[in-house]
């Protein structure tokens, strides 16, 4: 819900579609690789750690670093291409919600 709101909130401000694609981009980031890799580079990833739970898509991989493989897999063939969907989209919605409102205030 949230990512939608901010591709939409981007083309009412008009921010411009690349921030509004690239910070929808970038959550995609945070979500899918931040935790694995967080684990990875402490080296805590049993189940008791913080930051084995939760996960995006709930790979349930044994190791941070497969975690972390998956993660990014994920970004690159589902996370980052919806974003740009969704934010192209969403900027568009904006954009002409702001283009209505400026139209009839004329």
């Amino acid at each position: 819900m949230i990512v939608p709101a901010i591709a939409v909130a981007g083309g009412l401000v008009g921010a411009g579609l690349a921030p509004t694609t690239g910070s929808l981009g970038l959550i995609a980031v945070w979500g899918y690789v931040f935790p694995p890799l967080v684990g990875y580079l402490t080296g805590e990833w049993a189940v008791g750690s913080r930051y084995s739970y939760p996960r995006m898509l709930g790979f349930a991989h044994g190791s941070a670093r497969a975690e972390l493989m998956g993660g990014l897999e994920s970004v690159v063939e589902f996370a980052l291409p919806l974003a740009v969907v969704l934010g192209t989209v969403g900027y568009g919605v904006g954009t002409t919600v702001r283009w209505g409102a400026r139209r009839v205030s004329a």
